[in-house]
């Protein structure tokens, strides 16, 4: 439990940190401003803390994302960065769950697929806010955002979520904190 909590505050404190630093926003020349890699502590803290870090660190992620980009109202905000630990921790524990037997397999391609559908959860969840709610916003503003930066963002955070989960799993195995 409290090995739980230490993962926890640090994965919080790591979104809320490259949140107010800047360095997890992408400066970019699109309607949204920048490209954001505020997801990645995020997904790192469900598949590595559980649902509680997770869904904390999204709210984080919303607060400071909220602080940075105040027009856009809450409503934009937290519900995406909500739902993505959420979606992405339920697949990330099918796949450790189908391949049981072989839990750094298991890591490693449910950190991947979690990963990629937790990034378009937040994404596509953000930019369908932002229709009806974010003055303006349209479709075709949204596809020229997705364009610029949906993909990059979600290979990013497969890039470097997955290393990340695959190697701190082998060592809280090691450690047996984790199975």
């Amino acid at each position: 439990m409290l090995k739980r909590v230490i993962v926890g505050i640090i994965l919080v404190g790591l979104t809320a940190a490259l949140g107010f630093s800047g360095l997890g926003y992408i400066k970019m020349n699109t309607p949204a401003g920048s490209a954001s890699l505020m997801h990645v502590p995020v997904l790192i803290a469900v598949f590595l803390g559980g649902f509680p870090e997770g869904i904390i660190s999204g709210l984080v992620y919303g607060a400071v994302s909220w602080w940075k980009f105040p027009a856009l109202g809450p409503i934009i905000h937290f519900p995406p960065r909500i739902l993505m630990p959420i979606v992405a921790g339920l697949v990330f524990m099918l796949i450790r769950r189908l391949l049981k037997g072989k839990p750094v397999l298991g890591d490693c391609i449910g950190a991947l697929v979690g990963s990629a559908i937790g990034s378009l959860v937040n994404t596509w969840g953000v930019l369908a806010l932002t229709i009806p709610f974010a003055q303006d916003f349209n479709v075709a503003k949204v596809m020229q955002i997705w364009n610029a930066h949906g993909l990059k963002e979600m290979f990013a955070a497969m890039l470097i979520v997955t290393p990340v989960v695959v190697i701190f799993g082998m060592l809280l195995r090691s450690l047996k904190i984790r199975q």
